[in-house]
Parts: structure tokens; sequence; C-alpha cells
């Protein structure tokens, strides 16, 4: 499973499944805990909405404006989900369809403006975004 055995030295794997997804959570000697999304499925979609299927995690492209948003559609989504999202201009050329990301910085963090639960999410983008703002994303159910 791990690239690198020895990455894993001192952390021991649990399996969860949950929503016909199993995944592998490791648990480490100080209690921390890193979901590896094991056979979990992966969206990459820089349509608009985001066709996602039921991917927990993934990419987006947000559309140029000011304050932009998004409708991410993930039937992963619930209704106490938490979103985390990470900046990434690298990506855009392995997105389908093929976006050029720009390197505009949003003037604060990225929020889930909506969600419906087994359904999809809303993300905004503040600020003014020339070009496409790229990024990947996160769902960890409780």
């Amino acid at each position: 499973m791990f690239p690198n055995p020895s990455w894993a030295t001192g952390w021991t794997p649990v399996t969860q499944i949950a929503n016909n997804c199993t995944s592998e959570l490791l648990i480490g000697a100080n209690g921390q805990a890193y979901a590896d999304g094991y056979n979990s499925a992966f969206g990459n979609s820089s349509a608009s909405p985001a066709v996602e299927g039921n991917a927990t995690r993934g990419f987006f492209a947000v559309p140029a404006g000011t304050n932009p948003t998004l409708t991410v559609n993930t039937t992963a989504v619930g209704s106490q989900s938490v979103i985390l999202f990470s900046s990434d201009t690298s990506i855009g050329a392995s997105m389908s369809p093929t976006v050029s990301c720009g390197s505009s910085v949003p003037t604060g963090p990225l929020t889930v403006t909506g969600r419906a639960a087994g359904s999809n999410f809303t993300v905004q983008v503040p600020g003014t975004i020339s070009g496409y703002y790229c990024a990947g994303y996160l769902i960890v159910n409780p």
C-alpha cells in the first residue's frame, strides 16, 4: 500500500468502510490521524459545475470573476462534512477539460457557501480572480 514501507513505521492501519468506499485511516503513536483515500474516487474536473461523481477528493477550477463561485457535484458530501481546500496552479494540464490555472491570489480563504447532502457543495473564492483559480479539495465525513 505504501511506496516506502518505512514511512508507516509507528502507524497502525485501521480500515474504515463508509458510503461503499474503502479507505485506509492510519493512527500514529502520537494520536494523529492520516487518511490516504485508498480505493476512494478521485475527481478532476474543470467543468462548471464540476462533475466529480462520488469523489471525496480531487481538483476543480473556478472561472474568473469577482468573488466567483463554483458548484462541485459529488455525492460524497454530507450535511456535516468538513471540506478542506488547497490552491494548486500546476494541475490545469491534467484537468478535464484542460485549463490554464491563473496566478491570482484570493483576498481570503475559500468558503463553502452552500451544500446539498449527497449531491454537491458550492465554493466561493474571495477577491477578483483573473483566469481560472485551481484548487484541490478533501471531504472528511464524521
